[in-house]
């Protein structure tokens, strides 16, 4: 991605805003609150429709990643206080470079991952995203869901959600009956759950409520639970409630 991003000759795109150590984490922790809720609202559907420009795309060197982000004036049916507060208690706590690092090891993490390039994924799965989202208005996305079928031959379904932005978890809790339709056809199997997110930004009840709905798929019979997405909150609140999540 980054490299794409270089031939083209792009320089200020938000992957590369992230690159350099401690630029982001000092526009971002200067006030953690507006940042967690002009970045939630932002790539909400309702954000997106406001704005009427990507979230995800380029960065103004005198804007800076939020400077042109706004928050709700009036909270949203699916914006919970409770969410908004808990994340800006862990930002506030442990800074935003966690988070950002992933972004910086993108190079690393293809690296690591060359053994299984090509390798499909047999496991039960489904992929859902909103309409919304700035990422599935990048160059690559359409063909990668056009090749699903080749990539994901247990493909159970790719939901496109009217309406909805990137935080699919946060967004539209009620996709459940999408999640548990994944995974009772195939009783036996492994349980794979495919879903667009991102490690920097996490809601403490989307989580909750995804990992809680993925544990009801695997007491239904799945054998096993895969978290095919870099969200490391998801991945350990799944194992906090299911050791076998992995």
């Amino acid at each position: 991605m980054l490299s794409a991003l270089s031939q083209a000759g792009l320089t200020d795109f938000c992957l590369q805003y992230f690159q350099t150590p401690g630029l982001a984490e000092a526009e971002l922790e200067r006030d953690v609150g507006a940042s967690i809720r002009r970045i939630h609202f932002g790539a909400s559907g309702e954000g997106q429709a406001l704005l009427g420009r990507p979230v995800f795309g380029a960065v103004e060197p005198d804007r800076g990643f939020v400077g042109d982000l706004v928050e709700p004036s009036s909270p949203p049916e699916w914006w919970h206080e409770a969410d908004m507060g808990y994340c800006t208690a862990e930002f506030t706590r442990t800074g935003f470079r966690g988070g950002l690092n992933w972004y910086r090891n993108m190079k690393r993490s293809w690296e690591l991952l060359t053994p299984w390039r090509g390798q499909v994924i047999r496991q039960p799965s489904m992929f859902i995203a909103g309409a919304s989202d700035d990422v599935l208005k990048f160059p690559s996305s359409k063909p990668q869901i056009e090749n699903f079928r080749k990539t994901l031959p247990g493909l159970r379904g790719c939901q496109i959600l009217e309406g909805a932005g990137h935080w699919i978890p946060t967004l539209r809790a009620a996709v459940s009956p999408l999640q548990s339709r994944c995974c009772t056809t195939r009783r036996t199997q492994v349980l794979a759950f495919v879903a667009p997110c991102s490690c920097a930004q996490g809601s403490a009840t989307g989580l909750s409520n995804s990992a809680q709905r993925l544990t009801n798929c695997a007491a239904g019979g799945a054998a096993r639970l895969i978290a095919i997405c870099p969200e490391l909150p998801l991945l350990q609140r799944l194992r906090a409630i299911d050791p076998r999540a992995s």
